[in-house]
């Protein structure tokens, strides 16, 4: 994992905000600071697999000390706070793992599989990553 400063904030008394300094023009927000925070991570996370793609260049993070002077030079920034996020490796590497599940579901998870020309394998994760609630119609190769 790495560690990433963002900036959070309460938009007006309704939704909190986080953008992060690393990544110019991302942003996210949501009714908690909770969710913003999950929101943040899993977004960065897509963000960064979306970059190795294009085959951009992952920035490295910046310090904690060189986020707060960004901010205290952001004449916008009275109401933000830094905050620290681990963002786990957003490699597209491939892992193997194990899980165990009904045998009857298994058959169904392969036969939906074969209707959609998938492996079982991609049918999980297709699955997952909708759990997750994370678009993965943004991005053809996951």
């Amino acid at each position: 994992m790495t560690i990433y400063a963002v900036y959070l904030w309460q938009e007006d008394g309704h939704d909190y905000a986080v953008t992060a300094p690393d990544f110019p023009g991302f942003a996210t927000s949501a009714k908690t600071m909770d969710e913003v925070v999950w929101n943040a991570i899993k977004g960065l996370v897509f963000h960064m697999q979306s970059m190795i793609k294009v085959k951009e260049d992952i920035p490295e993070p910046s310090s904690l000390n060189d986020a707060l002077k960004t901010l205290e030079e952001d004449p916008y920034s009275d109401a933000a706070t830094v905050i620290m996020v681990d963002i786990p490796e957003a490699a597209e590497k491939a892992v193997r793992c194990n899980v165990t599940l009904p045998e009857s579901l298994v058959k169904l998870i392969d036969a939906e599989a074969n209707l959609r020309n998938t492996t079982r394998s991609g049918f999980l994760k297709e699955a997952a990553l909708r759990e997750l609630e994370i678009d993965a119609g943004q991005d053809a190769a996951r």
